[in-house]
């Protein structure tokens, strides 16, 4: 086989390639999409409610959620643990209002992410004590059959 006939079958595959990555559904750059996503999330929190993080996190193994320094690994532990029994770690949370704010949202095909501030307060009736922490919440998301999944967050926060 000679050189020209190489690079033709060189070009051929690499215009079958071409022709079919633009075949391959393109997901929509939907900022508003995301941020109701976080302000689901947001109402999670506050209602002590799974059902948001079951609708909007994509439940998988390999599952990893980050908050202020404490990894929870899974769906299932994190409302377990996290969201169904909110007041069982910092004792009785009372008035808890978590609020989103500054989302910034950035999409790379199925890919993307949000970086948003972060503030929340309570009452700890145990303690007596007000909680007010202010910081930062990074969202990864990746589009599943159309719809976008939570599939990590991390979470830092200034006291």
């Amino acid at each position: 086989m000679n050189i020209n006939k190489l690079s033709l079958r060189g070009v051929a595959v690499v215009t079958v390639l071409v022709l079919l990555g633009g075949c391959a559904q393109s997901v929509p750059e939907d900022p508003a999409a995301l941020e109701s996503i976080i302000a689901d999330i947001e109402k999670g929190w506050e209602t002590s409610d799974g059902k948001y993080f079951k609708k909007h996190f994509l439940d998988y193994q390999e599952a990893a959620y980050v908050d202020a320094g404490i990894l929870t690994r899974g769906l299932r532990i994190l409302i377990d643990r996290d969201v169904d029994d909110v007041d069982r770690e910092a004792g009785s949370l009372e008035d808890l209002d978590v609020t989103y704010s500054s989302v910034e949202t950035h999409f790379e095909g199925s890919f993307a992410w949000a970086l948003a501030k972060v503030e929340i307060k309570a009452d700890n009736t145990n303690t007596g004590r007000a909680i007010h922490l202010r910081g930062y919440e990074t969202f990864l998301f990746r589009n599943v059959e159309g719809e976008w999944k939570v599939v990590h967050t991390n979470t830092s926060y200034r006291r």
